[in-house]
């Protein structure tokens, strides 16, 4: 239904949540990225960078984060 293979939508979720989170808490990235299941932080990043057009970083402080 959604057009994408499970595992990308699931990751699409993911970095959902996590731009969430990340604009309305104070926690950092690498929480987040455990609190959503991820070990590898990096491998994350990696992904929020794919699905979100830049970096974690650069996404909390364009949205006042």
């Amino acid at each position: 239904m959604t057009g994408y293979p499970l595992h990308e939508y699931v990751h699409r979720l993911k970095v959902a949540e996590a731009k969430k989170l990340l604009i309305s808490t104070e926690r950092t990235f690498k929480v987040i990225a455990t609190a959503l299941g991820y070990r590898d932080v990096f491998y994350f990043s990696r992904l929020f960078k794919k699905y979100a057009g830049m970096s974690p970083r650069d996404y909390k402080k364009t949205n006042g984060g």
